[in-house]
């Protein structure tokens, strides 16, 4: 017969009490060193299971069921982080994803990827059902982390294990966030006492204003907080919302509306630095200089400052990789049964000023037709 006729099978706990003729209870307690039991037959039982080559690893789910009757859970020394499919496209993301593995890497862990997109129904859900991960990182959008986190915790093998949001937060969850509030504060304060007095945020769809623990609020709330601390009136802070599609033409449709709309806007806020940079490079082509006309600031602080542009923009630098490494220590170092606290973990930001602000133009912004 061939191997594959007789696949080799792992010993297990029943094969060996067998061998030795006890009930595998026995050998569970001689292979653990729990209970009592003569010298002589732990050791003819650890021997047995030796020469039979058993590995527990081999079989961690009957372990698992084993300690379910005793409402324990297996520790895999396994964290599972939860991410957008494309995470490595961009470097907001994998200075989170480097921040995660430096502490994953120092202290032994195994670091499972998933995508957050299907999370509930797709290939993860399988491997967290059987409760193959001790803990969960998940960096999501508001409305997939809620159901998220209902369809985890209603799994007997995950339950109460720690789970730990990035960037946004989750009723009754621990999560790490930036202080972003303050952040979008610096920025328009900085705007402000440069002179400027009409300012255009460049935010995401417009639902995400109402929503709890979306960042989006909080931006905008720093923003009216400077704009409240100089006395200035509601006009000195526009809006642009962006429906995003495939094609990304949303970007420069939304901008140039809201440039004709108010021409008297001479700032502007963009929602991160990728964007910021996308910003620029659009004014260029419709003949706005970049500070002299109109002066753009990012958020976050994560492309390399090794490019060119981006080491020229005005930004509020996130601690990303901070941000990943408390994450996974939360997880890791959080009992077995949960996150010891589920308060939000808030860390500070920094305003980092280039060169893409600059005092207003005398005469005003150069008006698009």
């Amino acid at each position: 017969m061939t191997r594959e006729a007789h696949p080799i099978r792992p010993a297990t706990l029943a094969d060996i009490a067998a061998q030795v003729q006890v009930h595998k209870t026995t050998v569970h307690r001689a292979l653990t060193g729990a209970g009592r039991m003569s010298p002589e037959l732990r050791e003819r039982i650890v021997a047995v299971a030796r020469q039979m080559g058993y590995d527990p690893d081999l079989n961690p789910a009957g372990r698992r069921m084993a300690l379910a009757k005793h409402g324990r859970l297996l520790p895999n020394r396994t964290i599972a982080l939860v991410m957008p499919r494309m995470f490595y496209r961009t470097g907001y993301f994998l200075r989170i994803f480097q921040g995660v593995m430096d502490v994953v890497t120092d202290a032994g862990f195994a670091l499972h990827c998933y995508p957050y997109q299907g999370i509930e129904t797709g290939p993860a859900t399988a491997g967290i059902a059987r409760g193959e991960v001790d803990g969960i990182i998940a960096l999501a959008h508001v409305e997939s982390l809620e159901p998220m986190v209902r369809s985890l915790r209603a799994h007997p093998n995950f339950g109460a294990r720690p789970f730990v949001s990035l960037a946004h937060t989750v009723p009754g969850e621990a999560a790490v966030v930036a202080d972003v509030r303050s952040g979008s504060c610096q920025l328009a304060a900085h705007l402000f006492d440069l002179g400027h007095r009409q300012l255009l945020h460049f935010h995401g769809r417009d639902n995400q204003l109402g929503r709890p623990g979306d960042p989006i609020p909080l931006r905008v709330a720093g923003l009216r907080d400077a704009q409240r601390d100089r006395g200035l009136g509601a006009k000195a802070l526009q809006t642009a919302v962006f429906e995003e599609r495939e094609d990304e033409s949303w970007v420069a449709e939304s901008l140039r509306e809201a440039l004709v709309r108010q021409p008297g806007i001479t700032a502007i806020v963009a929602r991160h630095d990728p964007m910021a940079l996308e910003i620029i490079s659009l004014l260029r082509r419709w003949g706005l200089r970049v500070p002299q006309d109109i002066s753009v600031v990012g958020y976050d602080d994560s492309e390399p400052t090794s490019v060119a542009e981006a080491s020229r923009l005005s930004t509020v630098a996130v601690p990303l990789e901070d941000m990943g490494r408390r994450a996974a220590r939360m997880v890791i170092e959080s009992p077995a049964q949960g996150v010891g606290s589920r308060v939000p973990v808030v860390l500070p930001v920094a305003l980092r000023l280039r060169a893409s602000t600059a005092v207003p133009p005398a005469g005003g912004r150069p008006v698009l037709s």
